[in-house]
């Protein structure tokens, strides 16, 4: 068997153009060095380089012994770099699928803080809607489930992250806001602003006011613009809301039964999987936000 430690020195040999200067590139004599040339020429059974010259030069079969043998001398030390990032406590790669519900710059405040301290895990950051995020966490095979529709599972470990509010809001100059006391009957008769896979969730029927006419929008954000330029009325996040409603451009819809409600955000782990650094600090950090830390817009 070939010894990868014999094609580094050929690798080194032509890439440094001497033995000496091999020898100072691998840390290592340069009777070692030539040793492993030597004993690499005898494994292949031909010479590897033309030493008749100046400067040390590959044979046509040397060219051929390097071409082949970098790419496995690459793969040989990805996995080494591998091998030092998970001895050091950190995931090769963490795969996030979390609730578009939350404010996506707390989340991505957290892995800028893995960044910041030199994680060097590979990350892959997924967003689903509600009762959709176990589905994808499933389909994705993923790591961390940061979930607000929250269901305990035998082979999940699931840790509390703060209450996430939600309020029934309309822009302020919209119809419903000229009643109190809005039956459902009369809200009904208004166009509900809903996200589909969110309202569509048996689990979560009972916010969802089967309206006659429904608007369906991808995302918080564009249900926000939606709603401030008066095309309906519908659920939004308190951190995306409460502003916007104390500068008076939006306003609660005042319903009878009430118009707002809390959801519990968990952050989801894998039971009996191995400890990692990357899991662990990004845990740590949401343990400590609040959802109200988001930019609000204007």
């Amino acid at each position: 068997m070939i010894d990868p430690e014999s094609l580094e020195a050929l690798e080194a040999v032509v890439d440094a153009g001497s033995l000496s200067a091999a020898a100072g590139q691998l840390n290592k004599a340069v009777s070692a060095v030539g040793y492993h040339l030597r004993r690499l020429e005898e494994q292949i059974g031909v010479p590897l380089l033309d030493r008749s010259g100046y400067r040390l030069a590959l044979t046509p079969e040397g060219k051929s012994v390097l071409a082949e043998g970098r790419p496995i001398l690459e793969r040989l030390r990805a996995l080494g770099t591998f091998a030092e990032r998970y001895h050091g406590g950190w995931e090769h790669q963490l795969r996030i699928v979390y609730d578009g519900a939350l404010p996506a710059e707390v989340v991505i405040g957290a892995i800028n803080a893995l960044v910041e301290a030199g994680a060097p895990t590979h990350i892959e950051l997924n967003v689903a809607y509600l009762g959709a995020v176990p589905f994808e966490f499933d389909r994705k095979q993923a790591d961390v489930m940061i979930a607000t529709a929250w269901e305990p599972r035998l082979d999940l470990i699931g840790h509390r992250l703060a209450t996430l509010g939600f309020s029934l809001c309309c822009a302020a100059g919209h119809p419903l806001t000229m009643r109190t006391n809005v039956s459902l009957e009369e809200l009904q008769r208004e166009t509900e602003l809903i996200i589909p896979g969110l309202a569509e969730d048996r689990s979560f029927d009972a916010r969802h006011f089967r309206s006659r006419r429904i608007l369906k929008v991808s995302d918080f954000n564009t249900k926000l613009i939606a709603i401030r330029r008066g095309l309906g009325f519908g659920w939004l996040p308190d951190y995306l809301a409460s502003d916007l409603v104390r500068k008076g451009n939006l306003a609660r819809v005042r319903l009878e039964g009430g118009n707002s409600y809390e959801l519990q955000p968990v952050f989801a782990l894998h039971r009996g999987a191995a400890p990692g650094r990357a899991r662990q600090m990004l845990l740590d950090m949401l343990l400590l936000a609040t959802w109200d830390t988001y930019v609000k817009p204007e």
